[in-house]
């Protein structure tokens, strides 16, 4: 969708203690590109639904901008109890000067609030459900008292859904090594690009066909070539290489993302936070655009790549007042 959801959110503000402010999808797509590979590592670790974690921590810290987040580190709510001996910040909630957990990183907080759920009797059967059962972790939780709000578990699935975090729930494949620039995983014929899973949605002359951003593609094999692809498809090579922004010296490797036809203009999705080795080049194979359209949405030169932890605009261009997100 199109539209900033600040009415939306200010209604799940109002259900929440923990909040007193309005934040927009801008702030809970950056939020969710700066801690999915938290809350999956944890998910790895402790059965915790990513997506769970996700939407507690947008819910919880009003998407990383609430006064606990950004004094105390704190982006799900947890109040100190008596097992806690580390620093405290106090606000108010359901009490007058109510004593929150700070913590000295937000990867502390996302550690602690796993062993708040495994330590905690009260959070004992949320454990009996699936990791990607987050139908049942949302009520879980809110059966079990984590907050006061009659709602919790609906915005919880809400949220979910709203923004798909149940594909961070899926089991992560092995990734193969493949090129330096483009991270993908083939297993059972599934493909994994930048953490969403693709399956094929055709199969022609014994090649999967995929589906991203409304543009066909498929992964290159062994000893593939553009050639060899374009003959599969009756195209040339020529059109293969301007569809993947390439050169005609360019050679294929093993697992390389090929699109056999038209890039878009503009991604699926809205903002994409630059990861460390990421290539402007390899930001548009994975999100299906064409390189010069990405550049010029975020006033770059082609041949120029992005700075760690800078958000690109995928969908609309960046405006001239907005800086880089570091």
């Amino acid at each position: 969708m199109k539209r900033f959801f600040s009415a939306f959110v200010f209604l799940l503000l109002g259900f929440s203690s923990l909040q007193s402010q309005s934040y927009t999808k801008s702030d809970i797509i950056i939020y969710i590109s700066k801690y999915k590979n938290s809350a999956i590592k944890k998910s790895n670790e402790y059965k915790i639904p990513a997506s769970i974690t996700l939407a507690q921590g947008i819910l919880e810290s009003g998407a990383g901008t609430s006064e606990l987040a950004i004094n105390a580190n704190n982006h799900f709510g947890i109040k100190c109890g008596g097992s806690w001996y580390g620093e405290t910040y106090t606000k108010d909630d359901d009490e007058k000067d109510d004593c929150f957990r700070k913590y000295a990183t937000i990867e502390n907080c996302y550690d602690d609030h796993s062993l708040f759920l495994v330590e905690n009797k009260r959070y004992a059967s949320l454990f009996n459900n699936s990791s990607d059962d987050y139908i049942s972790w949302a009520k879980g939780l809110q059966d079990a008292g984590y907050a006061t709000n009659p709602e919790y578990s609906k915005i919880l699935v809400r949220i979910i859904e709203e923004y798909q975090l149940y594909n961070y729930d899926k089991p992560s494949p092995k990734t193969a090594p493949l090129t330096a620039s483009t991270t993908v995983a083939e297993v059972d014929n599934a493909v994994t690009i930048q953490e969403i899973i693709f399956r094929p949605t055709e199969k022609h002359n014994e090649r999967d066909v995929y589906t991203n951003n409304h543009t066909r593609f498929v992964i290159a094999k062994a000893n593939d070539s553009f050639l060899t692809i374009a003959n599969d498809f009756f195209s040339r090579e020529s059109y293969i290489r301007k569809y993947n922004d390439v050169s005609k010296d360019a050679k294929l490797k093993e697992g390389d993302i090929v699109y056999i036809e038209t890039k878009r203009n503009k991604g699926d999705r809205d903002f994409h936070l630059v990861a460390q080795g990421e290539t402007l080049w390899q930001i548009s194979q994975d999100y299906a655009m064409k390189l010069k359209s990405l550049a010029k949405l975020n006033g770059l030169e082609p041949s120029v790549d992005p700075r760690i932890g800078e958000n690109l605009w995928l969908k609309k261009k960046r405006p001239k007042s907005s800086k880089p997100s570091y």
